[in-house]
């Protein structure tokens, strides 16, 4: 079982934060050879396109979620996109 769904399943206040692929990737992680040798951007997404987050902005939901009522039970996708 997913750790959301035994979360969701267990009946305990949660709220779940689904961040997308992070700009620290190409300074920090695996992504950095690629790009400073090969100039590519290899991600698992075929034709499609995939938005990339900043940790601090991920960290910025998980306050705002963790100091301020109405998040409990949501599930938030972090895409660096404002809606």
């Amino acid at each position: 079982m997913r750790v959301p769904t035994a979360l969701i399943a267990s009946g305990l206040a949660h709220t779940i934060l689904r961040p997308s692929w992070f700009n620290q990737n190409f300074s920090e992680y695996f992504l950095t050879a690629f790009v400073k040798d090969q100039n590519i951007v290899p991600v698992p997404t075929g034709s499609g396109r995939t938005p990339f987050v900043d940790l601090d902005d991920v960290a910025a939901v998980a306050v705002a979620a963790l100091t301020s009522d109405g998040h409990a039970g949501k599930i938030y996708d972090v895409t660096g996109r404002s809606r």
